[in-house]
């Protein structure tokens, strides 16, 4: 017999009641519609195991697919909305991600649990800050022979000076500031009392938070989390007793147990978001135009936009070299200016969202950098991000924006000035014999002479030019932040602050994270409903594709870069070393005036 569609048979009971009778229908043959979706018990993994890159690393011809932080936080956002994802498990291994991130994370995976979703993390061997990501999740489970090494938290300070006067080096130093720091790693052989004073209420906050995190996340007092941490390290077992931890087991015991607790339509998906297709396929043609000196461009879309620009590492004036090898990590006054223009330019960009991640560098790209942020201020609003430290030179360039954020444990402020040079007279005569001799006009000269120590004329002229420099960095600093110079004087000084702190003393606006900035300047940009359902997120410097880096490759210059394999042979405190004497060396070179934040400091 032939049977009728399901929706007619309804039309039907609509039109004549249920009163009054249906034919007889046949309805063997009917199947039941689909409900596999709603059936489906989704858990996805997770695997942070190193620590991401803010902005994203150029092309890698044997990794092209570069993600960096801000694709972590659209993963969990997405795996949130997902209403077929019901549960995620979250290996950690030592990620190296740095305190403000892991609370962005952390927010990130409360407001996936707010969704009656389930997190699991799952630890071999982990320290203190991979312990603070897996708190935020419902449950902890450690490999049975895992190891919890968590022994406190522990600020350190690498000096140098001992070795320079080995080698016959002399540090011409001067710090505006009582709190300015950045120099004693040449000048001290130990922490001087102001530094210490300024460190120790640095890590007294930092471990407010911490002891905050574990207790908030395992419900636990305070007071038990303290005496605890002082019992660590803890072998897995100990972990479970201390309450730590919960269970015991190895991946493979893990997936079984979720799948036994969760039941029918359990799925594991450990491939969850990402893209098929691999690689981009190359074009033997679109080759041939990059030899023609031709790069092809990809079309523009006319949506609105939130821009966003990442200033990651040392400020230096100028533009950045090009080539192959160049560093990423560098904010250079001219390129980012170009990126500013562009946003300024270009009518569908909306807003601005600036993702600091820098300790700082020269004074006079700072302030460049300032000027021309503060000018686009008044076209669009701007919003500052900052990640893991946005300090002196990073502050610097921050306080022009129209609204700061920043996470808790970021390090901020610093607003000081340094200078000097480097004599290196004992090194060259004393140890490999090679001598000078000069002949001068002109009073101050020898300023930059690597030759001589400072005169007194000489010294007496470089201090009275950082001092303006300084007053010219507070007189900013407080007409931005709504304050008066004694008001803005109190937190300067040269003296860091934790994210937390700097919201209690109005240097930053208010806490968040990166997708908090981008609400932000989402809101401050006023948009129509249509223009929020159709806005883009446009990164700026834009990910590079192969063709740009081979373009780059064929017509650039390299510049010096740290090889891979040398941070392999050196540890992270070592490697951090050598790249804070590259950047005293890089930087002093082309101006002796500096905004930079003591950066050789190891929390551990």
């Amino acid at each position: 017999m032939r049977c009728l569609p399901l929706n007619l048979l309804l039309a039907l009971a609509l039109t004549i009641g249920v009163g009054a009778g249906l034919p007889e229908i046949d309805t063997t043959d009917i199947e039941p519609e689909p409900t596999g979706a709603a059936q489906i018990q989704r858990w996805v993994t997770l695997t942070l195991d190193e620590p991401l890159p803010e902005r994203r690393d150029p092309y890698n011809f044997f990794n092209p697919q570069s993600e960096n932080f801000r694709d972590l936080l659209d993963w969990l956002d997405e795996a949130r909305d997902d209403e077929q994802v019901r549960g995620l498990i979250l290996q950690i291994d030592s990620p190296g991600l740095g305190l403000s991130r892991i609370q962005s994370l952390r927010r990130a995976i409360a407001e996936f649990r707010a969704e009656d979703k389930q997190v699991i993390a799952l630890l071999t061997s982990e320290t203190m800050g991979g312990y603070l990501l897996a708190t935020a999740c419902d449950e902890i489970v450690m490999a049975p022979e895992g190891a919890l090494l968590i022994t406190g938290l522990r600020l350190e300070g690498v000096f140098l000076r001992g070795l320079l006067d080995l080698l016959g080096i002399v540090p011409e130093i001067i710090q505006i500031g009582v709190y300015k720091g950045a120099g004693d790693m040449f000048t001290e052989r130990a922490f001087t009392d102001a530094m210490r004073e300024a460190h120790t209420a640095l890590v007294d906050d930092l471990w407010d938070q911490i002891v905050d995190m574990i207790a908030e996340g395992r419900g636990l007092e305070r007071e038990q989390v303290v005496a605890l941490i002082d019992q660590g390290p803890f072998t897995a077992e100990a972990a479970v007793e201390a309450g730590l931890v919960d269970q015991l087991a190895t991946p493979t015991e893990l997936w079984a147990d979720v799948e036994i607790s969760v039941g029918d339509g359990f799925v594991l998906d450990e491939e969850y978001g990402e893209e098929e297709g691999g690689a981009e396929e190359l074009n033997i043609f679109e080759l041939i135009s990059m030899f023609q000196g031709r790069v092809p461009e990809e079309p523009e879309s006319d949506n609105p936009k939130i821009a966003l620009i990442y200033a990651t590492g040392p400020i230096i004036e100028g533009a950045a070299d090009e080539g192959p090898f160049s560093d990423p990590n560098l904010i250079t006054s001219g390129d980012f200016i170009d990126l500013l223009h562009e946003c300024r330019d270009d009518e569908t960009v909306r807003a601005v969202v600036i993702r600091i991640d820098s300790p700082g560098g020269s004074a006079t790209a700072s302030d460049i950098i300032w000027s021309e942020l503060r000018a686009l201020t008044r076209i669009k609003p701007v919003v500052i991000s900052m990640g893991g430290v946005a300090a002196s030179g990073g502050y610097y360039i921050a306080m022009g924006a129209t609204e700061i954020l920043a996470e808790p444990g970021t390090l901020t402020g610093s607003i000081g000035v340094l200078g000097g040079k480097f004599v290196l007279t004992g090194l060259l005569e004393g140890h490999l014999g090679i001598t000078h001799d000069a002949i001068s006009r002109g009073q101050n000269a020898g300023l930059f002479s690597v030759f001589t120590p400072f005169s007194d004329s000489e010294r007496a002229a470089i201090t009275a030019l950082m001092e303006d420099i300084y007053d010219a960095f507070t007189a900013k600093a407080a007409e931005s932040r709504g304050m008066t110079r004694e008001e803005l004087e109190a937190v300067a000084q040269g003296r860091i602050w934790t994210g937390r702190q700097a919201v209690e003393n109005g240097l930053v606006d208010r806490l968040g994270g990166l997708d908090d900035a981008l609400n932000r300047a989402q809101e401050l940009a006023e948009l129509e409903d249509w223009e929020i359902e159709s806005l883009e997120i446009m990164e700026l410097p834009p990910p590079e594709n192969f063709m740009e880096w081979f373009a780059r490759y064929m017509g650039g210059e390299a510049m010096t870069a740290s090889p891979p394999w040398l941070s392999g042979l050196l540890g992270t405190d070592e490697m951090a070393m050598l790249q804070q004497i590259h950047l005293w060396q890089s930087i002093l070179s082309e101006e002796p005036i500096l905004t930079l934040m003591p950066v050789m400091l190891s929390v551990q």
